[in-house]
Formats: structure tokens, C-alpha cells, sequence
């Protein structure tokens, strides 16, 4: 079986907490340019993870409702919660001003 590899993807953002890079959302093949609907839930209820110490992608589900602006958000974190703020869905001039919250031991978002 081949390992997990991240594709291609822009308008994201990265965070490293303990030794983990998390990458979640951003522009990437077969998004659809819609506010929201069930594939695009489907595609944005994960994160991608990439494990410093040995150099391995993998992808994880998350739990509870992801944000919709999964393009040009800000994030940051604070103990093991990322905070995304903003972001666009590219349906149109649509931009967001919601902040969500993403805590990493559970994967499930706020």
C-alpha cells in the first residue's frame, strides 16, 4: 500500500504544534466553488497531518461542523487548539467573519 501524500493545494494555512504540522482547507482539486453543501463538508471534514520526527503524511477525520471560508483564513494557536478566523468559500464575494476552533487531541471543531 502506498503512504499518504498531500496534493497540491493554496490559500491555506499550516501550524506546527508539538512536532505535528496541521493543514487544513485551502484550494484544492475537485473543491467545489460553493458556499456549502454535502461534498464540500465531506472534503473540509478533515485535517492533514504531517509528523516531523518521521517525515510521514497522514489524513484525519474530524467531528462537528468546519468552517465555510476554507480559503485565505488566518490561524493560529494556543495550547492544542488551532483558531481559524475569516476565511472565503469562494461562492461569489463571499467572505466570513466567524472564528472556529479545532482541538487536535480530539479532532473535533467548535
Amino acid at each position: 500500500a502506498s503512504e499518504y501524500q498531500l496534493g497540491w493545494r493554496t490559500e491555506h494555512s499550516t501550524i506546527v504544534i508539538n512536532n505535528i504540522l496541521y493543514t487544513w482547507g485551502g484550494n484544492q482539486k475537485d473543491l467545489p466553488q460553493v458556499h456549502d453543501n454535502e461534498k464540500k463538508r465531506k472534503f473540509t471534514s478533515s485535517v492533514d497531518i504531517f509528523y516531523l520526527p518521521t517525515s510521514k503524511w497522514a489524513r484525519e477525520s474530524t467531528t462537528g461542523t468546519p468552517p465555510s471560508g476554507v480559503l485565505e483564513y488566518a490561524c493560529t494557536h494556543i495550547g492544542n487548539t488551532i483558531y481559524y478566523f475569516g476565511g472565503s468559500c469562494e461562492d461569489d464575494d463571499c467572505y466570513h467573519n466567524n472564528l472556529y476552533e479545532l482541538n487536535t487531541i480530539t479532532n473535533k471543531w467548535a
